[in-house]
């Protein structure tokens, strides 16, 4: 919130500029990673921060840390963006995450690493759990360049459930496909 509105800065006594620059003193620092994103899993329940330190997963109401998967690199295409390919079940539980060698990881907050499945290397790469985070949508290799096609992977076996044409596919808020 802005000084004034609640927060717990006082009101300034003058605005800052390069004069007064030098006057300026750190309160607090939280962390010393880099935030690349966050994401609020869809009950509101779990806040995750991909940072530069790994993945940080919080209990939203009280910002209690429930684990940190450290080292987590996020996948970087031929052009140097970097392809988190991050979702969530609907409570949070489980994620995904897209690995350098182009693997698709599914973890959970509990167990840790439950999960991976080597994808085909495009820059369409994705990956998307489901909101009971049983499945998983996957980029399928066609041996095309021209076809793009998609998979659900049953995460329990690795077994395609079901395939389609498209650039990607989505789960609907109940988890069906």
């Amino acid at each position: 919130l802005p000084v004034g509105l609640g927060s717990g800065l006082p009101q300034p006594s003058l605005p800052i500029s390069v004069d007064n620059a030098a006057l300026l003193t750190e309160l607090a620092r939280y962390g010393t990673a880099r935030i690349y994103e966050t994401f609020l899993s869809s009950d509101r329940t779990r806040l995750f921060s991909l940072t530069a330190e790994g993945i940080k997963v919080y209990q939203a109401d009280t910002l209690e840390r429930l684990a940190w998967f450290s080292g987590l690199e996020p996948w970087q295409d031929e052009w140097g963006y970097l392809r988190w390919g991050f979702s969530a079940s609907a409570t949070g539980n489980r994620f995904t995450f897209l690995a350098k060698e182009d693997q698709v990881h599914v973890f959970e907050i509990q167990n840790g690493l439950v999960f991976t499945q080597t994808l085909p290397v495009d820059h369409y790469t994705w990956a998307e759990i489901s909101p009971d985070g049983l499945h998983l949508v996957v980029p399928h290799d066609t041996g095309s360049d021209t076809i793009n096609r998609w998979e659900i992977v049953d995460i329990a076996s690795g077994s395609a459930l079901a395939t389609g044409v498209g650039v990607n596919a989505t789960f609907s808020p109940a988890g069906t496909y």
